[in-house]
């Protein structure tokens, strides 16, 4: 990930199969507040779906178009410091499963679209 200054990201990245999942993983600190979102340019492909997950593998949030424009937007409120996961994938390809890694959760593999997309992150 490219850091582009404190406490701020920003990277492009690619769903290459309508059913990839790209994991970025990040460290957090208690009374951070994390702001994940993607960006399709505003030409609706992908259709993002993003997860964020604590480093138990337990899902604590998930969205699929609160950014607008099938763009994926996520606010959490740190409680914990270490290492937290999000993931990207396309639409209707939602976490399920366990909530445990590397045995879930599980991507069922129903995602529908592909193409490359913008991630930012901003730590508060």
């Amino acid at each position: 990930m490219a850091k582009t200054k404190d406490g701020e990201f920003h990277t492009a990245a690619s769903l290459d199969s309508p059913d990839d999942v790209d994991v970025w993983r990040v460290n957090l600190h208690a009374g951070d507040t994390v702001t994940i979102s993607t960006d399709n340019e505003d030409d609706f492909n992908p259709d993002t779906v993003l997860a964020l997950f604590d480093h138990k593998g337990n899902i604590l949030a998930v969205d699929d178009d609160s950014g607008g424009a099938f763009q994926s937007l996520i606010t959490y409120d740190v409680t914990e410091t270490g290492n937290y996961f999000f993931a990207v994938t396309s639409f209707a390809n939602f976490p399920s499963g366990g909530d445990k890694f590397p045995d879930g959760p599980s991507y069922p593999g129903f995602g529908g679209s592909t193409g490359s997309y913008g991630l930012d992150l901003v730590i508060a």
